[in-house]
């Protein structure tokens, strides 16, 4: 759980973003899900991609150096508002992700529970850019993202069809369901990740705002502590 860790370690903070695109590939199960239902184990094990589980839900991911991770960990006045939190940081994505497109072509949003999803708005149909999941002890909050930049054909080979599905996934494949956001811009992924860490985490500030608060010394050491056992 790597990628907990670089967040955890920082409990102090009232709210600590991490933005990187991940050096090499891993699988990346959610709380709930079993590695035999989710993944072909036997050919991520030849492929020598390891695999390892999160502490958030959502479904299971692969990440690679294609990809962009977005990691925040933040202490939240109100310990139940889990959807309206996940609206808000998933608005601030959605936000960066529009003016870096910057295409009025483009449709985006938020669907099935908490994916983010393109769409051109003459035709076509939602699909998936990024996968989101969220952990949450007493007033801590752990958000991540895995977005989609440059889109890897390893997501069919290692990824059984999930578990759990939304609805507007409608049975699609990975290829018929996923996008990557190259395929919709010229610029790079150093380019939206360079964005992102010029303008995500004041978006977010801005929309929790008031809902955050200094951590709970009792709350933060236990925090702490979950980066040691990773």
């Amino acid at each position: 759980m790597w990628i907990d860790s670089q967040v955890f370690k920082n409990a102090e903070q009232k709210i600590c973003t991490k933005i990187f695109a991940p050096p090499k590939r891993q699988i990346v199960l959610g709380r709930s899900n079993k590695a035999e239902q989710e993944v072909f184990v036997e050919r991520a094990n030849e492929m020598k991609v390891p695999i390892t589980k999160r502490r958030g839900g959502g479904g299971t991911v692969l990440l690679y150096p294609g990809c962009v991770v977005i990691s925040v960990g933040a202490w939240m006045k109100d310990r139940f508002r889990n959807d309206h939190y996940f609206k808000a940081i998933n608005g601030a994505v959605l936000d960066v992700t529009k003016s870096f497109l910057n295409d009025g072509t483009l449709e985006l949003a938020q669907k099935g529970i908490s994916d983010l999803a393109l769409k051109a708005k003459t035709d076509g149909e939602f699909k998936k850019f990024c996968g989101t999941s969220l952990f949450r002890s007493r007033n801590y909050l752990l958000y991540q993202a895995s977005i989609l930049f440059n889109l890897s054909d390893d997501i069919s080979s290692l990824l059984r069809a999930p578990s759990k599905q939304p609805d507007y996934r409608r049975d699609r494949s990975h290829t018929g369901f996923l996008t990557g956001l190259a395929e919709h811009t010229s610029a790079s992924i150093a380019n939206y990740i360079k964005l992102l860490d010029a303008e995500f985490e004041t978006k977010l500030t801005e929309s929790l705002g008031p809902e955050l608060i200094g951590p709970p010394q009792e709350q933060r050491e236990r925090i702490a502590g979950f980066a040691l056992e990773n």
